[in-house]
Parts: C-alpha cells; sequence; structure tokens
C-alpha cells in the first residue's frame, strides 16, 4: 500500500449530551416542576395530618419531559436476582432502594411502605421515584414545611438543547402550528376526554389559545391525558376488586 495515499480528514464531531446540556436540562426541570400545579398534587391522611404528594405518574411525566430515555433500577439483587427489600420482623417489604438515571447522572433514592400494605412492591417503587425525584427537584415543595412563594411570571426561555432534540423527532413530522390546527387537536382531545379536563391540562400547561397548542405541546398534553386516564382506570378496577372481595367475604360468613 503506498504511502502517499491522501489520508481521510478526521473531523471532531459534538457529542449529544454535554455537561453543560444536562445541567442546562436538570435545571430546566427544577424550575418546571419545584412546584408543581395544584390540580396535580394528591392528599393522604397521614398522622392527623394531610400528606400532599405527587403521583409517581406525574414525577414519571415529569422525568420524561427532560429525558425520555430515564431509567431506575433497584440499587442491589439478590442471589435469586430479585430486588433487596427491607423487610420487618414479620417478613413485610417496608423499605428499598433505587438508582434513577436521568440526563446521564445517577442518583440514589429510597421507598417506604407501611407493613403489610397491600401492593406493597409497587408503593415502594412510586415512593422511591417519588424520593429520587425530590433529589432533582420535582415536587421539592410539597417535601419542605415551607409555604410555596407566589413568583412573578417567568419570561418565557427557549428550551435547553438537550430537551429540543427530545422533541425534535416530533417537530419533523408536523408542519409549523396553525392556529386551524391548534382547534382540530383541541375539539379532537375534547372528543376523547371531556373538555373539563382537557382545558385543565391545557391550563397546566399555560396553554391559553389555538396557535399556542402546537403538535409538540399537543402531543405532550395528549401523552400526560393517556397517562390520567390510565391512572384512573387502575383506581377504578382496584375499587371494583376491592368491593367484590368484600362483598365474597359477606357472602363466605
Amino acid at each position: 500500500m503506498s504511502d502517499d495515499k491522501p489520508m481521510a480528514e478526521v473531523v471532531a464531531l459534538p457529542v449529544p449530551g454535554s455537561r453543560a446540556e444536562r445541567v442546562e436540562a436538570l435545571r430546566s426541570l427544577l424550575s418546571a416542576w419545584w412546584e408543581p400545579p395544584e390540580e396535580l398534587i394528591d392528599t393522604l391522611p397521614k398522622a392527623g395530618m394531610q400528606l400532599r404528594y405527587l403521583s409517581h405518574v406525574w414525577v414519571s411525566r415529569a422525568f420524561s419531559e427532560i429525558d425520555p430515555e430515564w431509567t431506575w433500577s433497584p440499587m442491589s439483587y439478590d442471589d435469586a436476582g430479585q430486588p433487596v427489600l427491607e423487610r420487618d420482623s414479620q417478613g413485610h417489604p417496608v423499605g428499598m432502594w433505587i438508582t434513577l438515571t436521568i440526563c446521564g447522572t445517577t442518583i440514589p433514592g429510597y421507598g417506604s411502605v407501611d407493613p403489610g400494605k397491600r401492593d406493597a412492591i409497587k408503593e415502594l417503587i412510586g415512593d422511591a421515584l417519588r424520593n429520587a425525584g425530590m433529589r432533582r427537584g420535582v415536587a421539592g415543595s410539597l417535601w419542605t414545611k415551607e409555604k410555596p412563594s407566589k413568583k412573578a411570571p417567568r419570561k418565557k426561555e427557549p428550551l435547553p438543547a438537550a430537551v429540543e432534540r427530545n422533541l425534535e423527532h416530533l417537530r419533523d413530522q408536523v408542519d409549523p402550528p396553525e392556529t386551524d390546527a391548534g382547534k382540530e387537536m383541541y375539539e379532537r382531545l375534547c372528543e376523547q376526554y371531556s373538555k373539563e379536563i382537557v382545558n385543565g391540562a391545557l391550563a397546566t400547561h399555560k396553554v391559553s389559545t389555538f396557535s399556542e397548542l402546537t403538535p409538540a405541546k399537543g402531543a405532550v398534553i395528549e401523552a400526560s391525558l393517556k397517562a390520567r386516564a390510565r391512572l384512573v382506570k387502575e383506581e377504578e378496577d382496584r375499587a371494583k376488586q376491592l368491593a367484590k372481595e368484600q362483598a365474597d367475604a359477606h357472602r363466605s360468613e
């Protein structure tokens, strides 16, 4: 082989997900979700108080808005390949450590549940995600004793580069937003989920006109509506199953 053959030029390409972009995306997550919309907050009676919390469904949505490829995993596994759980003296699961990976960073989280609770593993996972999410600013205001402060409207800023790339595939498939397109999307969503629910979702995402209901924004809103509908159905199914079990127990008596 001749040494005179010209060498191909090596061009340094920008590496996606640089540290600066990850930091920018995480700051965006903190800014958008530190004080979650009031209508998304649930309450749970605990120790004579009403504990305010954000469902793991909305925590997951917050993660997905910033990094659709976020993941979590148990911090450790036993010899049988199952997650290591903390248990009480009766063997009931009461705690679990996890790791959350989002925007290329990994942090720990801990979930706990009352002994003997039904669907204990599911609650452990949800609580651990909320705990880890708090460390990234998701619903952080609910973990403090201070009352949320009323902030002046923040000037709308461009999305971080990392988030922009996550939505790029959506933009490639749609035309520039038009008022008619926004209206059609609104009417379609109302037919599927009801006008009241859709209006609430639009308010959460600060969409007040049809022109603001862009295809990218509409995709995010529709995903949140689907998640909400799935959660409602799960709760309804759980209530029906519980009622059935109680009825069967009464009949057996």
